[in-house]
């Protein structure tokens, strides 16, 4: 709860700061996600003093930035909603903080018991997997709503989408 706190109170530290700068739900995730990896890094060195004169990033170490980078972004995307005046931000603010506690909750307890076992069982890997995918889709999700909500305050007129040709209907869309 902590960490997810921290990272959320970075988002508003900038959002509140930086004005001008921070006008999309996109900037919350965006620095959300920034400062998700912050505290990933800060977990690497300080928790598990990393590195230990290692050439290579152990195996785990690109999934849990990942994740952290997922986590900061969820809980980050509502301050955007909040700084548009979104009219749900008083609820989205505490919902996407509650997503990635309850993300980051799941997936410590499938870490750490896994780690006093010394070794992953077939429900660690199947709930490591199933928590990922799930914070994945959500941070996909909430891409997919700040991307049209960018598109509507910033570009109106524009016919382009987030993913371009070939997954628009109809073939190539036209350039403006």
């Amino acid at each position: 709860m902590t960490e997810e706190l921290a990272k959320l109170a970075v988002v508003w530290i900038i959002a509140l700061g930086w004005r001008r700068q921070f006008n999309d739900p996109m900037d919350g995730l965006i620095y959300g996600s920034f400062a998700g990896l912050g505290c990933a890094i800060e977990e690497a060195v300080y928790l598990y003093g990393w590195p230990h004169g290692e050439v290579f990033l152990p195996l785990q170490e690109p999934i849990r930035l990942l994740g952290h980078l997922v986590m900061g972004g969820i809980g980050g995307f509502a301050v955007g909603l909040w700084r548009v005046r979104f009219m749900a931000w008083p609820v989205a603010v505490p919902a996407g903080w509650a997503a990635a506690v309850g993300i980051h909750f799941v997936w410590d307890v499938i870490a750490l018991s896994a780690g006093e076992r010394g070794r992953m069982l077939p429900w660690h890997t199947a709930g490591a997997v199933a928590t990922m995918f799930s914070g994945l889709f959500l941070y996909a999700l909430l891409v997919r709503v700040g991307f049209a909500m960018s598109q509507r305050t910033f570009a109106p007129q524009s016919r382009r989408s987030l993913l371009g040709w070939p997954f628009v209907r109809g073939g190539r869309p036209r350039r403006e």
